[in-house]
């Protein structure tokens, strides 16, 4: 296990052009007017139509339709009870699949890749940096991640740090990248009984289409959308060409089969943490699913000394110190930094290897 987890939200890859969930969608419909979504018209169409059926609910209910969470868990809901405003019961599936698609062709048209030759890159590199450097020393770190994109796996390839997924369980000295909402890189095997997340690693991908070329893309990393060229197999057979994209909703089981060994594992490494910080991530209450997770794994004798959040916003702060138990709260344990992603990036690296090398001075 780690002594050191590192969580990160959609805040995390803003400096790469990351969408946060407030404003995912304005940017979806703004790629769809400006023709920027071949390929997808009909999903992005299809998720609009009924985004402004949901409107509806408004003489009785209030539902956030701007943020990105709300109207996918109300699709997610919607899908359970075949129930939609406007849309016939056995096509309300298409429009969360369609949901899907937009949130992948949105990253993919919107995030840029974190190499060194790219504009901005510097603060994702050096986190991968500083991970390498941790895990080269005693202090080994986890991160787990609610993001789709590719940011952190291309920044920790091109830092050249050996990542696993824990996908299957097996246990490696690789650091540990868990992706609890699923990965634009994620598909699925084909064969009904099996179902297994198949990867297509950023080592596979780069071989294919070099760095310098994704650069010559604006730099953007089009993992997702040319998972069908890659011809993955499992089971023997070719794998799905739809990326696993999990819900942002408490209600996961769905996905239970293929994400249970993730889960589990980032249980264990909340429960074993001597430290934890978060960056990005807003702990949105539509997406009860981290309390749950953060409230059952710290269930254990193991002491936390430290719980950081390093977040511009002060609400997210205010959010993180209502989830935290007495222990945490009434002493210096908790603290809060508001900053942005590559300032979080420094301050980490002062409080854990720069301090660090100075107490052993």
């Amino acid at each position: 296990m780690s002594e050191i987890v590192i969580i990160l939200g959609a805040g995390a890859s803003r400096n790469l052009g990351g969408p946060l969930m407030d404003d995912f969608l304005q940017i979806a419909k703004t790629l769809l007017r400006s023709g920027r979504c071949e390929g997808y018209e009909q999903d992005f169409k299809r998720v609009f139509d009924a985004r402004d059926a949901l409107q509806q609910v408004h003489p009785k209910a209030k539902l956030g339709l701007d943020n990105l969470e709300e109207v996918f868990g109300a699709f997610e809901m919607a899908n359970l009870l075949k129930q939609l405003p406007g849309t016939d019961a056995d096509a309300i599936d298409q429009v969360s699949v369609s949901m899907k698609r937009l949130i992948t062709k949105t990253l993919e048209e919107s995030v840029l890749n974190p190499l060194p030759k790219v504009k901005g890159n510097d603060p994702y590199i050096k986190f991968g940096k500083i991970i390498k450097e941790l895990n080269s020393k005693t202090r080994r770190a986890a991160v787990i991640t609610f993001n789709y994109d590719v940011v952190i796996d291309v920044a920790f390839h091109t830092a050249g740090v050996p990542f696993d997924y824990c996908l299957t369980g097996d246990t490696t000295i690789a650091t540990r990248l868990l992706k609890l909402h699923g990965s634009l890189n994620w598909t699925k095997c084909s064969k009904p009984d099996c179902r297994a997340i198949v990867p297509w690693s950023c080592d596979r991908y780069f071989e294919r289409w070099p760095p310098d070329a994704t650069e010559e893309e604006s730099g953007k990393v089009q993992i997702a959308t040319r998972i069908p060229s890659a011809i993955l197999h499992h089971c023997s057979i070719v794998v799905d060409n739809e990326p696993v994209i999990v819900p942002p909703i408490w209600n996961k089981t769905e996905h239970h089969h293929g994400l249970a060994s993730v889960w589990h594992t980032a249980a264990q490494e909340l429960r074993d943490a001597e430290q934890i910080f978060v960056i990005g991530f807003s702990l949105p209450p539509t997406d009860t699913f981290f309390k749950y997770l953060y409230a059952l794994s710290t269930v254990s004798t193991h002491r936390l000394e430290r719980f950081c959040v390093l977040d511009p916003n002060q609400e997210v702060h205010n959010r993180f110190r209502e989830l935290m138990g007495l222990d945490i709260t009434h002493s210096n344990k908790f603290s809060g930094l508001r900053v942005e992603f590559p300032a979080a990036v420094n301050q980490i690296e002062e409080m854990l290897i720069t301090k660090a090398i100075g107490k052993r001075a």
